[in-house]
């Protein structure tokens, strides 16, 4: 089933079994074919090499999806959020699979309309890989929930678009601890520097959380 993904996305997000139907879903409607093509390398080249955005810039990629993601979790109709992805993703992801993704944001009456006005704490580099995917990792630190995400963006006619993501709501305790977890795997200590992020962050929540990750593809 892995093979079926992206291959920058497979390297980027660690999928959870729970969600392992959903992801098969999606990703076999796309044609293997079309997942497994790949750009003349010059092309190729030329994609990794375009700038990484500034600052300012990134901080509002961010907004925009999460904002997009807010108000069609408020109304359950996702068309706003369905014409944020990719062609390529808009072809295996329809409005309805997105409602049914985040029906957990809905039921615990999820509200992200924080992000507009907290900086994200980034907790990785924002890269763009080989494949030409601008990779960004970090999280809002809003109350009582954090706003944790993985996004992954293509540019399509000067825009950026959504080709992947993963987001998680957990509390700030769940967040903490698994900071704590991360850190004392990686030989860290006890982790009570809370203001410490890093990559240890950014693969805290590689589990289900309530309410649920979200969606990965």
């Amino acid at each position: 089933m892995r093979s079926m993904l992206t291959a920058d996305m497979i390297r980027y997000l660690k999928t959870p079994a729970a969600l392992a139907a959903l992801i098969f879903i999606m990703a076999s409607s796309v044609p293997v074919s079309a997942l497994s093509q790949s750009s003349p390398p010059a092309k190729a080249a030329k994609r990794a090499t375009q700038p990484i955005p500034a600052a300012g810039e990134l901080t509002a990629i961010v907004r925009t999806t999460l904002r997009k993601l807010n108000r069609n979790n408020k109304t359950n109709h996702y068309e706003e959020l369905h014409e944020h992805l990719t062609p390529q993703m808009q072809l295996s992801v329809t409005p309805q699979k997105l409602s049914e993704a985040f029906s957990g944001f809905r039921r615990n009456g999820l509200d992200m309309s924080g992000v507009a006005q907290i900086e994200p704490q980034f907790l990785r580099q924002p890269t763009i890989n080989e494949e030409g995917t601008l990779l960004l990792n970090g999280v809002f630190p809003m109350q009582p929930r954090v706003v944790h995400f993985n996004l992954g963006y293509r540019r399509v006619d000067g825009v950026w678009m959504l080709q992947a993501f993963q987001i998680d709501t957990p509390t700030q305790g769940e967040w903490q601890a698994a900071l704590d977890r991360q850190r004392r795997a990686a030989g860290g200590g006890n982790g009570n520097n809370g203001g410490a992020l890093g990559d240890a962050g950014a693969a805290a929540l590689d589990r289900s959380t309530d309410p649920p990750t979200a969606l990965r593809w």
